[in-house]
């Protein structure tokens, strides 16, 4: 792997953008708001060096509250917006399932973290998952990846010292 290129993997909700509360899902364009410094950390560490991919679980699919076109729709949204930016997503990685799926690829399991490695053909040891719930580190130890546990809502730049 390429050393000037660091594997970032990011939570989405709650790190790039604000959560919607439970028991709703984010269904709409309109409902996305990326949360403060969130562009420019993310300049600052594509600066470092760093390569990004979004990690997110979004069970109000399975749930059959949000379709998975909206969902898609959410994130060309926020593609577009980071791109705007100078911004660029290696790839999302999404979970559609709700816990009583047992699936492999719903965060603590490490599916996504998994498949993101073996498509991007990464050395585990150099990616680092930031996200903002203990689910999201679980998922970083059993992926064999270093995990950087932020505040919810508190957005990228509460990871920056760890990262820089």
């Amino acid at each position: 792997m390429n050393t000037l290129h660091k594997p970032l993997f990011i939570d989405r909700d709650g790190v790039i953008n604000r959560s919607v509360v439970l028991p709703d899902y984010l269904s709409r364009v309109e409902q996305f708001e990326f949360l403060p410094e969130t562009f420019t950390s993310l300049q600052k560490l594509s600066r470092a060096g760093y390569d990004f991919y979004v990690i997110t679980n979004q069970a109000g699919i399975s749930r059959g509250q949000v379709t998975k076109e909206q969902v898609t729709e959410v994130h060309a949204y926020m593609l577009e917006e980071l791109r705007a930016h100078g911004i660029v997503i290696q790839g999302i990685y999404m979970c559609p399932h709700q816990d009583s799926d047992n699936c492999n690829c719903r965060k603590p399991k490490p599916g996504l973290l998994l498949q993101a490695i073996s498509e991007h053909d990464l050395d585990p040891s150099d990616v680092i998952f930031v996200g903002d719930r203990d689910t999201d580190m679980q998922a970083a130890r059993a992926a064999g990846v270093k995990g950087v546990l932020i505040p919810s809502e508190a957005g990228l730049g509460a990871a920056l010292e760890k990262l820089l």
